[in-house]
């Protein structure tokens, strides 16, 4: 019976052992998936402070669109405004060129008219 009991022993005690060696296994495979699961969590958050960053970017993006149209149309304005504003001054200085002419034309015309030499216009005191 002794060796029959020893037999039985080592096998329980083979068995407790490999219980021990299967329960640390288990063990470090939950400790294992407590990191991966913990490590997934921060990915996760991550993810969403990236999207979060994401959705940011788009907005400013969008943003820097609109302004670049806006400049693109303010440009144009300026074009327009500064072509009118050359032909303005081209007849300003062609209106002024007409008014010269006109009181010329019109000092001499009154010049003509005076019989005496020594009598002033009042075109010409206007003037001076």
């Amino acid at each position: 019976m002794r060796a029959e009991s020893r037999v039985r022993t080592g096998m329980v005690g083979s068995a407790v052992k490999q219980s021990d060696h299967a329960d640390r296994k288990l063990e470090r495979a939950e400790r294992e998936i407590a990191k991966l699961h913990a490590k997934l969590v921060q990915q996760q958050l991550e993810n969403g402070e990236l999207r979060s960053g994401l959705k940011h970017m788009d907005g400013v993006v969008a943003d820097l669109r609109e302004a670049k149209a806006e400049i693109a149309a303010l440009n144009g304005e300026v074009r327009e405004l500064t072509r009118a504003n050359r032909e303005h001054a081209r007849r300003h200085e062609m209106l002024q060129a007409e008014i010269v002419k006109t009181r010329d034309r019109n000092r001499n015309v009154a010049l003509s008219k005076s019989r005496s030499p020594n009598v002033i216009p009042q075109l010409w005191q206007r003037d001076v």
